[in-house]
């Protein structure tokens, strides 16, 4: 629905309404104006809230699928009153307005009552939205494409809002016929989501894609505990005022800050949201509302997960970019003027490497820490001796780290891992104190048998490293022999050069790296080699590379060019894991699936794994990941096969011993090839 308050001036008011008998006025009022409303569609309501010598306030509500002019309506409503209208003049309001002027109208006795208006028009839960944790806004358009490109540029939000922006204004039929879009954004910047939120909108607004000029925005928020007054609760988001929100803006635009997406079976506290009841709610105002959903850079599961739950809907992502030196030299520079600084050389002497990346919260953080300094040492002198660098490193950040320590089993990859981490984290700390410090790699070599976790920790690996500021980007970017390697001369290394230029702030994660070696020497794996080696070399403080793959396959690889060995700091073998954990991995699969495993399954699968970790190609945890989903298709047809009216919930969440099969049944079958003919 969009709300709208209407200025009528009319000549005769006196003479419709007898304004010195307001009990009799307000009667009349009201009879008319249900009697006019009977007669208008279904998804159009008005009423009056005031009543003046020579004006009268009209208030509207009207679906946004409506083709008819307000105004227009406005003069036939009015003039249905009986009243000689002079003119008509009105706009757009916000709903916490309307909800305003129908408690005005109620308390004159010009409606019926309050909250049978406001349910009349979809805002029967209105008093809901009364905290401090949503904000509503009206935003004006007019946005000429050059300005909205400016705009971009100067909120150094990356490319994809600027390439949006070049989209919003293609040379296209413009008007309001629906949303073909929604969007996601993605920064730990706050402020910035929101500035670049209102100039989509504006910009939607100006080539008239959105009805509406109204934007609400929904972040999460927490409330104190009552028992301990000095203890918040952890942040929530309410979904119940996020979806009266979502489907009143009507051809506008709903800003929503969920957090952390998770299936209702993944919930631990109030801070997660489950991803069906979200999803469903911006799928079910999907045609009339614009949804902007705002996540945090090491929110990629989220993003990944909604997108997978609304795959009919067409999100486009806007992330701010890295910014490397000269860009963010700029942007320095700009915060220091706007504070009116003159002098802020040693501000841009901080960014003393130009390959190292940041975001612009990074860039605030470095301005805000260097101006704390300088207001202590050139300014308010006497607390200069009061700030002292912390040089010892605090626990890991984020929650990959928490997820990297729960992994079950690993004990030896996990040492080195952590030896990783701590050593990039005090290399962190030597650099910020001012303290040389000694220059060496960081990239790693990951051994060990398939389905022992090594691409899980090295994904965990990249969002801990950004997670703790060590890397800006921290993507995990897996590349293998096809993407490395050219089919003609002189394409290899421009190909190894894109695979480094995408992962850098990031991890580069090569996958059976041993592929690249060749059977004879000169060949087009070996150039891909040499290749490798020197940008590991030239790019070791921005980017870390982890080659993965078999351990014995690997020492051949490591052997091949005397280079590769010498760059590579941390070695990582990954031993296979034993039955017990074998186990334990299997529950926690279960235990993630709402499934539910006998006390006869334990034996059974102990039986099974017995018989098969002795074979070469065992696959480890995803040899139990191929028998949970294969126990998970016999228990179906087991099901199936019985009448429905025996099945209940605790059957279909129990797995038994048969379900996952029988030893015999995964004895490897062994062939004799026959040579000769047969007849």
């Amino acid at each position: 629905m969009l709300y709208y308050k209407f200025t009528v001036e009319c000549e005769n008011i006196d003479k419709v309404f007898n304004r010195s008998e307001p009990s009799e006025t307000s009667y009349k009022i009201n009879i008319q104006c249900q009697i006019l409303n009977e007669k208008q569609d279904y998804n159009v309501f008005f009423f009056v809230s005031e009543v003046s010598e020579r004006t009268i306030s009209l208030c509207a509500a009207v679906g946004s699928k409506s083709r008819r002019d307000v105004n227009e309506m406005a003069f036939n409503f009015a003039t249905g009153l009986g009243l000689e209208v002079k003119t008509v003049s009105g706009s757009e309001i916000l709903i916490r307005k309307y909800a305003q002027e129908a408690h005005r109208a109620d308390r004159r006795d010009y409606i019926d009552d309050e909250d049978i208006t406001l349910s009349r028009v979809s805002l029967g839960t209105l008093r809901r939205c009364t905290s401090d944790h949503f904000s509503e806004e009206m935003l004006e358009g007019g946005l000429s494409y050059e300005k909205a490109i400016e705009c971009a540029k100067n909120l150094h939000f990356g490319t994809s809002l600027v390439d949006e922006i070049n989209r919003i204004y293609a040379d296209v039929p413009r008007g309001y016929y629906g949303h073909p879009v929604h969007y996601i954004l993605q920064s730990d910047n706050e402020t910035i989501c929101e500035e670049v939120s209102s100039l989509l909108v504006r910009s939607l607004i100006s080539v008239g894609r959105l009805k509406s000029r109204r934007l609400a925005v929904m972040k999460p928020h927490s409330i104190k505990n009552p028992s301990i007054l000095d203890l918040d609760e952890p942040e929530y988001f309410d979904m119940d005022m996020a979806r009266i929100l979502s489907f009143r803006q009507g051809g506008g635009a709903f800003v929503s800050y969920p957090g952390k997406l998770v299936h209702e079976t993944e919930r631990v506290t109030g801070c997660e949201i489950d991803i069906k009841e979200f999803s469903e709610m911006i799928n079910e105002c999907r045609e009339d509302t614009l949804s902007v959903i705002v996540f945090g850079k090491s929110d990629e599961a989220s993003v990944e997960l909604l997108q997978n739950t609304l795959q009919d809907i067409c999100f486009v992502t806007i992330s701010d970019n890295v910014i490397f030196k000269d860009e963010a030299v700029s942007i320095l520079k700009d915060m220091a003027e706007s504070k009116g600084l003159e002098k802020y050389d040693s501000l841009l002497s901080i960014l003393d490497d130009k390959n190292q990346g940041y975001y612009v919260s990074d860039l605030e953080r470095v301005f805000r820490k260097w101006n704390e300094n300088r207001l202590r040492n050139e300014i308010y002198t006497q607390y200069t001796e009061f700030y002292k660098p912390r040089v010892i490193a605090d626990k890991p950040k984020g929650d990959a780290y928490q997820d990297f320590q729960s992994l079950i089993g690993l004990k030896k990859a996990k040492a080195v891992v952590q030896q990783a981490i701590d050593f990039n984290k005090v290399r962190k700390l030597y650099k910020n104190a001012g303290i040389p410090g000694v220059r060496v790699s960081r990239h790693m070599v990951f051994t060990g048998n398939p389905g022992t976790a090594k691409t899980t920790v090295a994904r965990l690996f990249a969002q801990i490293m950004k997670d703790n500021e060590i890397l800006p980007v921290g993507k995990l970017i897996e590349v293998g022999r096809q993407d490395l390697v050219g089919k003609y001369v002189g394409w290899t290394a421009p190909l190894v050069e894109q695979a480094f230029k995408k992962a850098k702030g990031s991890v580069l994660f090569i996958d059976e790296a041993y592929s690249l070696c060749e059977e004879r020497d000169g060949m087009y794996g070996d150039e891909a080699i040499n290749a490798i080696v020197q940008l590991m070399e030239n790019q070791r403080d921005d980017t870390i590379v982890i080659l993965a793959g078999y351990p014995d396959k690997m020492e051949d690889l490591l052997n091949k060019n005397p280079g590769l060995r010498s760059r590579i700091t941390f070695h990582v073998n990954f031993d296979d894991y034993d039955c017990d954990e074998l186990i334990s991995i299997l529950h926690l699969m279960a235990g993630k699936n709402s499934m539910t495993l006998t006390p006869a399954v334990d034996d059974r699968v102990r039986a099974i794994l017995e018989m098969k970790t002795g074979e070469k190609d065992f696959g480890n945890g995803r040899f139990v990941r191929n028998l949970f989903e294969q126990a998970l298709m016999k228990q179906a047809s087991r099901l199936v096969s019985l009448p429905s009216c025996d099945l209940d919930e605790n059957m279909l969440k129990t797995l038994d011993a048969d379900d996952f099969g029988k030893p015999e049944d995964f004895e490897r079958i062994q062939t004799r090839r026959e040579i000769g003919f047969a007849c």
